[in-house]
């Protein structure tokens, strides 16, 4: 237990080192769960892939961190912070289920975070709260216009660039030609379960490169030239999944 508080406590006093005014309300508690969580995701890949048991110290420990990180994000979204209200809706909506909270809450917490230019959750949302799953008809009407906020963004300056790199909700698209790992199925336990329900965090530039690759596939037909270009863009911005989409 001392250990827990002694994490959190050495992340807020590194946030104090510099004045109060440099941090905007909820980025302070942003901060130290991020913190918290570099050390708890190699934690969870251990214990998902040799678990110890419910009882173990280690398990305790994971368990514990888990708890203030989640309350950490949740305090931080509570005080308005962009990035934390993100992070509040991410990990809810990138759950294999959930429970007590409907789809429509985490995307009104993923508007309320993209009304404040945060680029993550307007790709969130086009990805998890659009009706319909338009990503291989890009080029229709209801398409157009569930990717135009996300082309809009292009041309808007992310306030909250420093907060990156931020998890996806949904398998990113410049990842999608990635190798899926299946799990042993009969040794699953709770760890393997939030194992796989990882996102893979994207920096800022990444989400650049996740926009322009859904211009190219927009245009891909209608205007091959645009989409030259934009499969160009998002290959400099680092996205290595082109070849899966054929473009």
């Amino acid at each position: 237990m001392r250990n827990k508080f002694a994490t959190i406590a050495l992340a807020l006093l590194a946030i104090g080192c510099t004045t109060a005014n440099a941090y905007t309300p909820g980025e302070e508690e942003y901060i130290a769960a991020e913190e918290i969580y570099k050390t708890l995701d190699p934690e969870i890949t251990k214990l998902a892939n040799n678990y110890p048991g419910p009882d173990d110290p280690s398990t305790l420990n994971a368990i514990e961190k888990l708890k203030e990180h989640h309350i950490l994000i949740k305090t931080s979204a509570q005080k308005g912070f962009p990035p934390g209200i993100y992070r509040a809706a991410q990990m809810l909506g990138s759950q294999p289920s959930i429970r007590g909270i409907t789809k429509q809450e985490i995307c009104d917490l993923l508007n309320q975070a993209a009304e404040a230019n945060l680029l993550a959750a307007k790709h969130a949302i086009f990805q998890f709260c659009s009706p319909n799953k338009v990503l291989f008809a890009l080029d229709s009407d209801e398409a157009s216009a569930l990717i135009k906020p996300l082309e809009d963004a292009l041309t808007l300056d992310d306030p909250y660039k420093r907060s990156y790199p931020l998890p996806t909700i949904s398998l990113a698209y410049c990842r999608l030609g990635d190798a899926a790992t299946t799990p042993d199925l009969k040794n699953t336990n709770p760890f393997t379960i939030l194992a796989m329900a990882r996102k893979p965090p994207l920096s800022y530039e990444e989400y650049l490169a996740e926009i322009y690759l859904l211009l190219s596939n927009k245009e891909h037909e209608q205007n091959p030239s645009a989409a030259k270009q934009h499969k160009e863009k998002a290959r400099e911005l680092g996205c290595p999944s082109l070849s899966f989409f054929g473009i």
